[in-house]
């Protein structure tokens, strides 16, 4: 069921009109036409009553406040680069325990990795490849950023290491296991 429209009549000092709905009387009041002294009447009631008791309903709704959302801006972040080093110190600390070079320069797998290998190479029955890759390792760990590749990523020298480093260990731990 809808509800039925109420319509009012409008008594200003020189004459009287309507009907009106609420919206054309919120129109006339914004205008200026009517006031707050001039009456109203609701259709079918005799009461005519001053049009400030409709002040609230006809003064226009204040606007609604727009809410601006905030411009979203994306910015990539710089990637994080670990840690370089000075190549020097890094060699001197692969000399001194491999792959310790490596774990100074922010290459961790590659420090542990060379220093798990180069360990169990020196206490298998193959001390001197064991000397070699401790060599490789100071290399290793000694190389600029520009003898690797440009963008960081593990050289091919690094990748032929550690396959050759992996093969001659398990070599190694072979030779030992049949004596």
């Amino acid at each position: 069921m809808s509800t039925p429209k109420v319509s009012y009549y409008v008594k200003t000092a020189t004459a009287t009109n309507g009907p009106f709905s609420i919206t054309q009387l919120r129109g006339m009041w914004c205008n200026g036409a009517i006031t707050a002294a001039d009456l109203f009447c609701i259709s079918g009631q005799p009461d005519w009553h001053p049009l400030s008791m409709l002040q609230n309903t006809l003064e226009a709704p204040a606007p609604v406040p727009t809410v601006r959302t905030p411009r979203v801006v994306i910015v990539k972040a710089p990637s994080v680069q670990p840690q370089q080093g000075n190549p020097g110190t890094a060699a001197v600390l692969s000399f001194l325990i491999p792959g310790l070079g490596q774990l100074y320069r922010g290459r961790m797998l590659a420090g542990l990795l060379s220093l798990l290998f180069v360990a169990m190479l020196y206490a298998s029955a193959l001390p001197y490849v064991g000397l070699f890759l401790h060599l490789v390792v100071i290399a290793d760990a000694g190389a600029t950023p520009s003898a690797r590749s440009a963008d960081g990523e593990k050289s091919l020298v690094g990748l032929i290491f550690l396959i050759l480093a992996l093969a001659v260990t398990v070599i190694a731990i072979l030779m030992n296991i049949k004596k």
